[in-house]
């Protein structure tokens, strides 16, 4: 007990007198400052591999791990993990974030550029579905994959242009293929608004889908809005990424 009084008055006599607290070291550089190793010199600023098992937090507020003078709010030299984290929901927008040269997390220069909305569900054989809605006036890449019970699968990408004034809106299927012929889709645009896709050479599946079974239309029925209609014999599970392009 009467180690630990002396230690809680000596970091509170530090703090004090020079507003600055050190543990495990006599020379903090900054506002709280562990040395982890207990290696730092008594003066001076430690070297790079002193401060790579410190933790300081500078009078700014800014956070340094491995490193004793941070240049940005949280600035990690060494890895960093994050063992749990919430997955976003069906239809959820997400913004793509990036490093920069020098390690510097951030997103795009553009608030809506690479903002993603993504939805995955069954629809039954002849069912028409809403996959997404709520879509914002912008231009746009579809991707739609559906995979069967045999591991076949499909993969079709779309250009999407979305704007409600003047009713300007419509797809365009662009590529694709099919796993098991690496052939690729073949596109009957009906109307501007809409595009069927059918394949040749798919073999039937012991999940009961036939030469059918990846035929869809998609389906934008009013700007903002995607449907899929899946024209196969049996009930298939399709994942869609919408990824704004402007």
């Amino acid at each position: 007990m009467k180690k630990k009084t002396i230690l809680i008055c000596s970091l509170i006599i530090s703090s004090v007198a020079y507003s600055q607290v050190g543990i495990n070291t006599t020379n903090p550089q900054g506002t709280f400052h562990v040395d982890g190793a207990k290696d730092n010199p008594s003066t001076g600023a430690p070297s790079v591999a002193q401060q790579a098992n410190d933790f300081t937090v500078t009078p700014a507020g800014a956070v340094g791990i491995g490193v004793t003078v941070p240049t940005n709010t949280l600035d990690v030299n060494g890895t960093a993990r994050i063992r749990t984290i919430n997955p976003a929901s069906s239809g959820t927008v997400l913004s793509s974030v990036y490093v920069d040269a020098t390690g510097v997390v951030m997103k795009q220069e553009s608030s809506t550029t690479g903002e993603v909305r993504s939805h995955s569900g069954t629809i039954g054989a002849g069912v028409n579905g809403l996959y997404l809605s709520g879509i914002p006036n912008g231009l746009y890449r579809l991707t739609i994959t559906n995979v069967n019970g045999c591991g076949d699968a499909t993969t079709v990408n779309y250009l999407v242009h979305s704007y409600s004034t003047n009713s300007y809106y419509g797809l365009k299927g662009i590529n694709g293929f099919l796993t098991s012929t690496f052939g690729s889709p073949i596109y009957t645009q009906t109307a501007r608004n809409t595009v069927a896709v059918t394949w040749s050479g798919l073999g039937g599946c012991a999940d009961g889908g036939n030469a059918t079974a990846f035929n869809y239309t998609v389906t934008m029925p009013t700007a903002g809005q995607i449907n899929i209609i899946n024209n196969g014999n049996v009930a298939r599970n399709y994942k869609v990424t919408l990824t704004r392009n402007d």
